[in-house]
């Protein structure tokens, strides 16, 4: 079953590969952050569904620290485009497992630049029979 985790994971694994120069923090971003890295933060999903159906919805984010603070307008540029072209169209979970990301969004704040999107998991939840083995019939006779 795919979890907000795996995205996450899925996430920095592109990032990684993408940008080999940077640096991917996932430590408390209120921690001193290096210049030219990135840290990804997820607020609380929303987790919904049934007992045989699960859906899951959040946002992702990206944040960029440039690696210049004051003269970064050309690399936040550059940066947004990278971005983009690494992020746009599908995200791959696993080998079988992937979601649309279609709606990237970018803002400047606090000398950053931040990458916004939204994904939302539908997954139908297999039986496996172990809830089957501790049903009991109560017969008469």
């Amino acid at each position: 079953m795919i979890k907000t985790g795996d995205v996450i994971k899925a996430v920095n694994t592109k990032l990684k590969n993408n940008f080999k120069d940077h640096k991917v923090c996932s430590a408390d971003i209120r921690k001193k952050v290096e210049p030219g890295s990135f840290y990804v933060e997820w607020p609380t999903p929303v987790l919904d569904g049934t007992q045989d159906f699960r859906h899951e919805e959040g946002m992702i984010r990206v944040v960029y620290f440039p690696k210049d603070d004051l003269n970064n307008r050309i690399e936040f540029m550059e940066m947004q485009i990278a971005l983009y072209e690494a992020f746009f169209d599908i995200l791959w979970i696993d080998e079988e497992f992937a979601i649309p990301v279609n709606d990237l969004t970018f803002e400047e704040s606090d000398g950053a630049l931040i990458m916004n999107f939204d994904y939302e998991i539908f997954q139908e939840i297999e039986e496996d029979g172990e809830l089957m083995k501790n049903i009991e019939v109560g017969v008469k006779i």
